[in-house]
């Protein structure tokens, strides 16, 4: 779809439950990679820094990027905790960013994900932005190429 609209894919993340589950299950995370390479080997998945996912697209040499959330709080054993369970969804701006900046600390992610639905999601990414530069993290972003409309490549 994205190749008939003249769009460039550079990355691939599953959504949800998806990413949860595939996350835990290697045969989910192994048919998810076969996928994506089925597609394009020069895809990066987005996907939790260790587990089935990041494991299975490390054994088919697709290129990985660590990802970790700001707004969503985690387990004690690393994954994220269930939307569903009271207070796994960080509303709060200062706890969010703080959350963050501890996992940027730690050295294991290359992005930072939050979750655009939430009602104080622009105020979390205009005070983590901030926050990020004052701490000397270079903000980068790989924009989509798009063909104008009637282009062909």
């Amino acid at each position: 779809i994205a190749a008939d609209m003249g769009a460039e894919l550079h990355h691939v993340k599953a959504h949800g439950s998806l990413y949860n589950q595939a996350d835990r299950d290697t045969e989910l995370a192994a048919a998810v990679v076969e996928g994506i390479t089925d597609i394009s080997s020069d895809l990066v998945l987005y996907a939790p820094p260790a587990g089935a996912l990041a494991a299975a697209a490390r054994a088919a040499g697709l290129t990985l990027c660590a990802e970790g959330f700001a707004d969503r709080r985690y387990l004690e054993n690393g994954t994220l905790m269930p939307r569903a369970e009271p207070g796994a969804v960080i509303s709060n701006v200062e706890e969010a960013v703080a959350q963050a900046m501890e996992i940027v600390a730690n050295g294991v992610v290359e992005t930072l994900c939050v979750h655009g639905d939430g009602p104080t999601a622009v105020a979390i990414l205009r005070e983590l932005r901030r926050r990020l530069e004052a701490n000397g993290h270079a903000i980068r972003c790989k924009k989509p190429t798009l063909a104008p409309s009637g282009a062909s490549s």
